[in-house]
Parts: C-alpha cells; structure tokens; sequence
C-alpha cells in the first residue's frame, strides 16, 4: 500500500505514536509539512520488502518542511536504505529540506553503483542547527 503523502500538511500535529505492521510501497512526502511533529513514531514491524517490487518507490521528500523534528532514528534510516533499489536512490533529495531543529542525523549509508542523477539535491537545505551527518560505513 501507498504511504505516499499520508501524513502530508498535517501541520498540527505532535504525536503520531506506534504505525505497526505496514507494508508501504512507497513513503514519497510521508511527512511532508508535519510542522509541529518532533518525532517520528515508532515502527512495530515494518516490512519493506514491497519498496523492491514498485517501480515508482520511493523516499523523496519524506521529511521535508518538518520543521520541529528534532531526530531520525538511526535504526529507521537502516530499514529504508535496506529497502533502497535503483528506482529509490533519490531518497536525499530533499529528504531533510526545512528541518530546522534537526540535530544530527547518524548513519546515511547512500549505496553504491551508478547513480546518475544528484541523490543529494537539496537533502539538507535549511536544516539550520544541523551540527553533524554521519555516514555509514
């Protein structure tokens, strides 16, 4: 199923609590504009292995414009990029666009192989207290 945009320009909420057992096909715009969204919920059992089989998958934008998030848990950014295929590399653009809060973000693990298209475009514009991204190794 489609989680694309799903919470997108829901600008009050805070609190999104525990998503269990889902199974997206594709999180483009998840949280878009989730203004006042300080974290991200907890997820029980996420099952990624459908982001392979759709060929429009992706992560673009998935925190863009959440402007109060304050972290990306590092367990969460290893399930994604373990779902990553060619069709997803564009997970960094504009992934963190306008998180203004956003602290650091630990374990950006970008694959490697033929990426022909900027995967980091716009990936941290505006992230004004953005003190450190670490990448995996």
């Amino acid at each position: 199923y489609s989680f694309e945009r799903l919470f997108d320009g829901c600008s009050n909420i805070t609190n999104i609590g525990k998503i269990i057992n889902a199974r997206p096909n594709n999180m483009d715009t998840m949280f878009n504009y989730c203004n006042k969204l300080r974290y991200l919920p907890e997820f029980v059992n996420l099952n990624l292995s459908d982001m392979n089989n759709w060929i429009n998958a992706n992560f673009n934008n998935m925190f863009s414009n959440c402007y109060s998030l304050r972290e990306i848990p590092e367990d969460f950014l290893k399930q994604l990029y373990g779902a990553m295929t060619r069709a997803s590399y564009t997970l960094f653009s504009g992934g963190f666009y306008n998180c203004y809060v956003l602290d650091e973000i630990r374990g950006l693990n970008p694959k490697t192989g033929n990426i022909t298209s900027n995967a980091f475009y716009s990936t941290f514009d505006y992230c004004y207290r953005l003190k450190d991204v670490i990448f995996a190794t």
